[in-house]
């Protein structure tokens, strides 16, 4: 099982096609990465876009991580075998990362087409939340949860909030 990281759109615009990357790392140059490749060539990533750094993970200063950073844009999936293959201090590039808005855990999947309708007549009280859920083929978790992000107030660009439904993020 891989880690995916979604990198938040930040452009505004949905017409980016977005890309799957990979890194890989190991501590030295006699380990052997295969184990990792397979992985991520499980969770979908082609080769050419598998970077693989071998050295210690004390600090970020490996090239092929740099290349890889220099490389992904908004809306990009980056898979990871373990997030400990980022590096030791991992806990700070998570912070650092969460801080310029990048989300951690698998990609959403997209909302059914029939999302819309059917949470309008859950929201009219026309369906109770088990129906909706039934509906949508989600668990109730998550049509409340998906619910919550779908009726969130949207920032506008200027910075003040829109009465406009924000469209959930999609990745991939």
């Amino acid at each position: 099982m891989c880690i995916g990281i979604c990198l938040p759109e930040t452009t505004g615009r949905s017409d980016i096609t977005a890309a799957i990357y990979g890194y890989i790392r190991v501590s030295s140059q006699d380990q052997n990465e295969e184990r990792q490749v397979i992985a991520l060539k499980e969770a979908g990533v082609s080769e050419k876009n598998i970077y693989v750094d071998k050295q210690s993970g004390k600090d970020f200063k490996r090239p092929q991580y740099k290349k890889l950073v220099r490389k992904l844009k908004a809306n990009d999936v980056l898979y990871i075998k373990s997030i400990d293959r980022l590096g030791r201090n991992y806990a700070e590039g998570i912070a650092a990362a969460k801080a310029r808005g990048v989300r951690f855990g698998r990609v959403p999947k997209p909302l059914p087409d029939n999302f819309h309708s059917i949470y309008q007549q859950w929201k009219n009280g026309e369906l109770t939340g088990t129906e909706a859920a039934k509906e949508c083929r989600m668990p109730l978790s998550t049509v409340r949860y998906r619910a919550e992000i779908y009726r969130a107030p949207a920032l506008t660009a200027s910075g003040a909030f829109s009465t406009r439904r924000a469209e959930p993020r999609r990745c991939g």
